[in-house]
């Protein structure tokens, strides 16, 4: 990272790679980058020129100084100079389940993954929020030759929408809740967590015991984080963008100096959920997205199992459409992967 006092310094030299630039999200996080410098270097992506020269021209004429802005509808031109890489690109087909969501858009992030692979600068860093975002994270992983701490998916809006019910239903202050978050999936089926979180130092369950709530408070704040992203939705008109461009933004920022402290998606396998893109304790920082420890008690655990299970019916649709290869050959490759990122990151260090 550059001095931040130098008013012309940028946070990297690295260009910021926007796919879905012209969608309201994209624009959004563009726009956001510009304002805090992110980047000397834009590459805009987008299906349709015409739009992508009136985004061009918006950002020239908002008059962001040594800011060079190329736009592209080519996948392979766009990833070519490599860097950070913010993927929103997805198919408009008004209201779908996260099925055909997956059909349609699950070609694109195929298509993405492989001019990451091809290109001859490597991708740092590649933050998704195209829906379904679990399986387009995993899909963008898995083609892209990049190491799981590299990819990774948008899952903080419940979180943070879990925190804010707690705070409107019981009048509880953020300094005074720990342990607040959502794991698992990012659709209907999100793990709730329950008993890691603390309220003035108490678990719900002594809460409810001690009359500071009652369970139909908690039924309400579990029925606000769950379906909040939808009354967001109604109640605005239109798809909620802002919000997730600025957590996207914020996840592409991560560095060690500013640690991305929510719960985001990425690649994790284990016994009782492999081969999986799932949101558990994670930070992002300088080396990327990375799992923290975290013990559950069996109802959390019951409640991630579920959660699971949406993600692997999905995943299964992807592999059957041929969207993913078989999950037996997804270890090999991506241990090679990691170990390759691990090399790197060793050479920069002698």
């Amino acid at each position: 990272m550059k001095d931040k006092n130098d008013i012309q310094s940028f946070k990297t030299d690295r260009p910021l790679i926007v796919f879905g630039a012209t969608g309201l999200l994209g624009s959004q996080l563009v726009f956001m980058a510009c304002a805090d410098r992110f980047s000397p270097h834009l590459i805009l992506h987008g299906s349709h020129l015409p739009r992508l020269e009136g985004l061009k021209a918006e950002i020239l004429e908002a008059g962001f100084d040594g800011i060079e802005v190329t736009i592209t509808t080519d996948t392979d031109e766009a990833c070519r100079q490599g860097g950070y890489l913010f993927y929103s690109r997805s198919v408009q087909s008004g209201k779908q389940t996260r099925e055909e969501m997956l059909l349609d858009n699950a070609p694109t992030a195929k298509e993405t993954g492989l001019a990451i692979r091809k290109a001859p600068n490597s991708i740092h860093r590649v933050v998704c929020v195209s829906n379904p975002s679990d399986i387009i994270g995993l899909t963008l992983l898995i083609h892209s030759g990049l190491a799981p701490e590299q990819v990774f998916s948008i899952s903080a809006l419940d979180t943070t929408r879990y925190i804010r019910a707690i705070k409107e239903v019981l009048g509880i202050e953020r300094e005074d809740m720990s342990g607040v978050y959502t794991l698992g999936s990012h659709d209907m089926s999100m793990a709730v967590m329950r008993d890691t979180v603390r309220i003035k130092g108490w678990s719900i369950d002594k809460c409810i015991s001690e009359g500071l709530m009652t369970e139909e408070d908690w039924n309400e704040i579990q029925n606000r984080v769950v379906n909040g992203g939808r009354m967001v939705i109604k109640k605005r008109g239109h798809t909620a963008y802002q919000s997730p461009a600025y957590l996207g933004y914020q996840m592409l920022l991560a560095s060690d100096e500013a640690v991305f402290p929510y719960p985001s998606a990425r690649y994790h396998n284990s016994s009782l959920f492999p081969h999986c893109f799932l949101s558990l304790p994670t930070i992002i920082d300088s080396k990327g997205c990375r799992h923290q420890r975290q013990s559950y008690t069996d109802r959390d655990i019951e409640a991630l199992k579920r959660s699971y299970q949406s993600i692997r019916t999905l995943r299964d649709i992807a592999i059957e459409h041929g969207h993913l290869p078989n999950t037996a050959l997804w270890e090999q490759k991506l241990q090679e992967q990691t170990d390759e990122l691990i090399l790197k990151e060793k050479s920069k260090n002698i």
